[in-house]
């Protein structure tokens, strides 16, 4: 870890300065101070700070990379002997950099704003100005300050191309996406050049006291729960056998119309027969339904039968860096299944004349979360869209959105006492 320089850009009355100058006296104090975007000089004199970097090299690629930032004349001081890394001060001060840096307790997390650092190149620096707490660790770009000194950068190829995602947490989405994403499994490839709804009223199997469940019984033997969610709806006795009762009114009414209601041969598809046949019929033959039953159920039903732990989530979300706010385009909030189509999705949506600005990712984590962003939106006469794609006209071509259950919003908004302002 670099210590014993200390490498300036600022600007003075007449020019832009580059100081590349010891960091340390014999007694070990700091030459230099810093605090509130400035720089005390060894002869007292205080100047507003440009960048700085703990090596010229380092000073060099910033500059590169932005080279606005040194105008159009430059002044370079530099010492006339370089520090010696093994000096008392040099050594005191690297020990303690180390223990800033071991003490980091998420050492992906920004120094600055706190959301996770996924970016290529991204700056590892060390914060020791006055009056602020001293720390070792990364910062986004655009959370760099002038006052921040850069100790070098970190480098992740597998990132350069998504630079988007440069606050993205790619640790939780991996850990929520295992066992999750039950309704999005498999539904990319349909939905490309179509759209469709996604049925969504909030889910309430953690306020259900039901140990019963109903059965569909399958023409080759099998059998199955019916499902809600990605689990086995849990029902009274009472109410599973009224349900098993309304379902085998449908199963004979459908059978009457050469259309029976059947399961999909392999992942199970609920639907008509010609509907499996469009759906799924790579899987093969359609296997009937014979007839539906009410069932008490046992633990192992219900631990067997859980396909999912959570049947949305996670979903990404897109904020608005300026204002903090979801980033909607004409009442309706984008969320993205898959993180990295993100550069495209907003290629795609510029093309389609839409405005996008700086943004910022968040991650719905749970059910809930995506339940608490549907539910408030959908009162306020708004939608959520998933992966939606358009056309140059900006006429939707692909992607699903949330349709919340009629009957829901109706009795919710009746509970509410109307319209939210």
């Amino acid at each position: 870890m670099p210590t014993g320089l200390e490498v300036i850009l600022y600007k003075d009355a007449a020019r832009t300065v580059l100081v590349e100058q010891h960091r340390f006296k014999e007694n070990g104090a700091m030459y230099l101070q810093f605090k509130n975007g400035r720089v005390t000089l060894p002869n007292g004199e205080e100047q507003e700070v440009i960048r700085r970097a703990a090596s010229m090299m380092g000073m060099e690629r910033m500059l590169s990379a932005a080279p606005d930032l040194a105008g159009d004349e430059i002044l370079i001081v530099q010492p006339g002997d370089p520090p010696g890394e093994d000096d008392p001060g040099v050594k005191e001060h690297r020990a303690v950099a180390r223990q800033l840096l071991a003490d980091n307790p998420d050492i992906i997390s920004c120094l600055r704003c706190a959301r996770p650092v996924s970016e290529n190149q991204a700056p590892f620096v060390e914060v020791d100005e006055v009056n602020e707490t001293p720390e070792v660790g990364l910062v986004h770009h655009r959370c760099l300050r002038p006052l921040h000194r850069v100790l070098g950068v970190v480098s992740v190829e597998g990132l350069a191309h998504h630079d988007m995602l440069g606050d993205f947490d790619y640790r939780s989405w991996l850990k929520e996406a295992l066992g999750g994403r039950g309704v999005f499994k498999g539904l990319g490839p349909k939905l490309q050049g179509r759209l469709a709804p996604i049925a969504w009223e909030p889910g309430r199997a953690h306020l259900s006291a039901g140990t019963w469940g109903v059965v569909l019984e399958h023409a080759d033997g099998n059998e199955h729960f019916i499902s809600k969610r990605g689990g086995v709806e849990t029902l009274s006795e009472l109410q599973a056998q009224a349900d098993a009762s309304t379902m085998n009114e449908g199963i004979r009414a459908a059978k009457e119309k050469k259309d029976p209601y059947c399961v999909s041969a392999m992942t199970q598809r609920f639907g008509t027969y010609s509907a499996i046949v469009k759906m799924a019929g790579a899987e093969g033959t359609p296997v009937e339904i014979v007839r539906a039953l009410p069932r008490e159920l046992s633990r192992a039903a219900l631990f067997d039968q859980r396909r999912v732990h959570n049947y949305y989530a996670p979903l990404l979300a897109l904020v608005e860096l300026s204002t903090n706010q979801l980033f909607m385009v004409q009442g309706t909030i984008f969320v993205l299944t898959d993180p990295l189509r993100l550069p495209d999705m907003i290629a795609n949506w510029k093309a389609a004349g839409i405005e996008v600005p700086d943004l910022g990712t968040a991650i719905l984590a749970n059910d809930d979360q995506v339940d608490s962003l549907v539910a408030s939106r959908a009162l306020r006469g708004e939608q959520v869209a998933v992966d939606p794609l358009f056309n140059l006209d900006r006429e939707p071509i692909s992607g699903a959105w949330f349709e919340p259950s009629v009957l829901w919003l109706a009795d919710l908004r009746d509970e509410e006492g109307g319209h939210p302002d």
